[in-house]
């Protein structure tokens, strides 16, 4: 769970709305790589089916730095969501294929990630 405004990609939007965000790959210093969810349909997200009755869906972009430059951690910016909220693995693999195969955003998803695992 993470604000807009603590992600780099949002820190110029000045949104603080909430979101649920997807660890989509983490590193040996438990650095993280996310993908935030939405509650609503739009240009850029897919339909998460299988997730809260399909009333979700995710964000074609991958984050890995805050918005100070900083690795995403949990910490006081980004908490760990209830158990209940919980993204099945099936859901991750999903998320983690379309954002890094299947998307404009791909090279540049691809690219934070390798940078993350590095």
């Amino acid at each position: 769970m993470t604000n807009d405004n603590y992600l780099e990609s949002g820190k110029k939007t000045g949104s603080t709305a909430q979101h649920s965000a997807v660890v989509i790959e983490t590193n040996k210093r438990n650095e993280l790589a996310i993908v935030t969810l939405s509650g609503h349909p739009g240009k850029n997200k897919t339909q998460l089916k299988n997730y809260q009755q399909g009333n979700s869906y995710f964000k074609h972009f991958v984050e890995v730095k805050d918005d100070e430059g900083n690795p995403i951690v949990i910490n006081h910016k980004f908490r760990e969501n209830h158990k209940k909220q919980d993204v099945s693995k099936h859901d991750v693999d999903e998320i983690k294929d379309k954002v890094l195969n299947h998307v404009k955003q791909k090279d540049e998803n691809k690219r934070k990630i390798m940078k993350l695992l590095d």
